[in-house]
């Protein structure tokens, strides 16, 4: 009997005394609330820096497509009794052959074959 009076003691003790345990718990909850929000902090200013270097990447490129100039594709209407020949004799620079200029032609207009007809609108590369 005395052995079950000593455990109603003790556990009446721990039940007057819980006190004791609250600082401590509050200082592991006062330590986890700031380790969230210093999470919170860091996930904020990774998303500024990310919108800040996707902000001067669009400059970049924007600044570096506005000193270019566009180049204007010279496009060529296919009249009567034009070949692909006559037409690449026209248009080719100097440094080229014809037949150079000629596959040239067909790539720039994804054509198979060297067959033109009165009307087609040909793209002239540069």
């Amino acid at each position: 009997m005395t052995e079950a009076k000593c455990d109603v003691r003790i556990s009446k003790m721990l039940a007057d005394d819980w006190t004791d345990f609250v600082p401590s718990y509050y200082s592991y909850y006062a330590t986890f609330k700031k380790m969230q929000r210093e999470k919170k902090r860091l996930r904020r200013q990774r998303k500024i820096a990310l919108v800040i270097a996707a902000f001067f990447v669009m400059i970049l490129f924007g600044v570096r497509g506005a000193g270019e100039e566009k180049k204007v594709q010279k496009l060529h209407c296919v009249e009567s009794g034009e070949t692909l020949w006559s037409v690449s004799r026209e248009y080719k620079p100097e440094s080229m052959t014809t037949g150079e200029f000629v596959y040239e032609l067909k790539k720039a207009n994804s054509m198979e074959t060297s067959e033109i007809y009165v009307g087609d609108i040909i793209i002239i590369p540069e």
